[in-house]
């Protein structure tokens, strides 16, 4: 199957998918009217990725999420055709996607296709915008999805459609939800680390500081993702190394402790302890 995208798409899944910088903010320029903005929603599930995907690209998956609608047709090609009717028995042409197609796919990551206006908006329902679906698998049973609706046009009535998708596109994510089922709440892991060598504070060898360097970029990155609550070592040199993270088991945190570039080098010993977040400043404080 031929999953590359047509000539002139590389351009707006780029857009869609936040990889286009921003051009640079003019002070002295008029405020220009132009087409609405993208309309961007996002969903965790706590399910496989490959199940989240099946709900857009599969009559089953997708009966088994929105049972009083169908998925049509879904060619999961570029120029394929791909209709849901959210209303499979209103009159021809009013049942929902009718005519629009498929214009990227990526399995079990991209989804991209056409979409047309509602039946009420009967000026503008041969016209197409472009919806992007993003699936990213947070671990092995849980799914962040992120709908991506852009190419509106300019005027009015366009201003209507876009205020009608920027309501019922949450709507449409919170019924996967519902169906599918919302995240668990992530269990607390603490992990204690300690320097397996003596002296090692005193003077670390290139390839320690090597392997700390990685640990520090690590840790850095999760707690930008927001996995690692706290992170830092005792300042007495003999308490341990603490890095306080959310995981969804057991199975996850060892993970994380392992991979751990210090641990895995040897430089630090690593013990890890499930903990129960009872009070935490920024949720209970008044």
């Amino acid at each position: 199957t031929d999953t590359a995208p047509p000539a002139g798409l590389a351009p707006m899944l780029s857009l869609a998918l936040g990889l286009l910088p921003l051009a640079p903010l003019q002070d002295d320029a008029p405020a220009a009217v132009g087409p609405p903005p993208m309309i961007e929603e996002a969903r965790v599930f706590d399910a496989p990725v490959e199940e989240v995907y099946d709900a857009w690209t599969t009559a089953e998956g997708f009966a088994a999420v929105f049972p009083q609608s169908r998925l049509h047709r879904a060619e999961l090609r570029p120029g394929g055709a791909y209709e849901i009717h959210w209303v499979p028995d209103a009159p021809e042409g009013e049942r929902g996607s009718e005519g629009c197609e498929v214009l990227a796919v990526v399995p079990d990551r991209i989804l991209s296709f056409t979409w047309n206006a509602p039946p009420a908006f009967e000026s503008l329902r041969d016209e197409r915008t472009q919806v992007v679906l993003v699936f990213e698998p947070l671990g092995e049973s849980r799914t962040k999805l992120t709908l991506r609706h852009l190419d509106f046009g300019e005027g009015e009535e366009w201003a209507a459609v876009h205020e009608y998708f920027a309501g019922a596109w949450p709507r449409v994510l919170d019924g996967m939800v519902e169906a599918i089922g919302p995240p668990s709440a992530p269990m607390g892991w603490v992990l204690l680390l300690q320097p397996t060598r003596e002296g090692f504070f005193d003077a670390p060898t290139p390839e320690e500081g090597a392997a700390i360097q990685q640990h520090f970029l690590r840790l850095l990155r999760m707690t930008r993702e927001g996995d690692v609550l706290f992170a830092g070592p005792c300042t007495d040199e003999a308490g341990p190394g603490i890095v306080i993270f959310e995981a969804p088991d057991e199975a996850a945190a060892r993970k994380v402790m392992e991979e751990d570039p210090a641990v895995a080098a040897g430089v630090f010993s690593a013990k890890l302890h499930p903990i129960s977040f009872s009070l935490l400043r920024e949720r209970d404080r008044r």
